[in-house]
C-alpha cells in the first residue's frame, strides 16, 4: 500500500509494525502503542519524520533503522519527545496563547471532530 501523505496509527495498542504501508510520503505517527521492536517495519520509506515515542524502542532500534536509510526526516522515539511534554515541560498549566499557538502547530493530537468544532 502506498500513502501519500502523513500515516498515523498511534494509541492503538500495536505490538508490532508488520503490515505497515509499503510507502508513506509524509510523517509516519505509531506513537503511544506497545511496539517492542520497530526493525519489523515492513515500510521502505517515510518522506517525513517517524513519530515512535510511548513505545518501547530503544538507541539501538533506531540506530538499526537509521542505517536502513528508510526515515528522510527525523526520528522521534523519547517520551521526552512526545509534544505534549514539550508543550508543559513540567508545569501545570500553560497560558492560554501558548496552548493555542502549540495545537495550531500539533494538530493531530485532537481528534478530528474536536479541530473541526474548534476551527483547526
Amino acid at each position: 500500500m502506498k500513502i501519500g501523505g502523513n500515516f498515523n496509527c498511534s494509541n492503538n495498542r500495536l505490538k508490532s509494525l508488520k503490515g505497515a504501508p509499503e510507502y508513506v510520503g509524509g510523517d509516519f505517527d505509531c506513537s503511544f502503542n506497545q511496539i517492542e521492536n520497530i526493525n519489523d517495519l515492513t515500510t521502505t520509506y517515510i518522506g517525513g519524520d517517524f513519530y515512535c515515542y510511548g513505545n518501547n524502542v530503544t538507541d539501538e532500534d533506531v540506530r538499526i533503522l537509521k542505517e536502513k536509510n528508510i526515515v528522510k526526516g527525523k526520528i522521534y522515539y523519547k517520551d521526552s519527545d512526545d509534544p505534549a511534554q514539550q508543550l508543559f515541560r513540567g508545569r501545570k498549566s500553560v497560558p492560554g496563547e501558548e496552548a493555542v499557538e502549540f495545537f495550531k502547530k500539533h494538530k493531530d493530537l485532537i481528534p478530528e471532530e474536536k479541530r473541526k468544532e474548534l476551527g483547526f
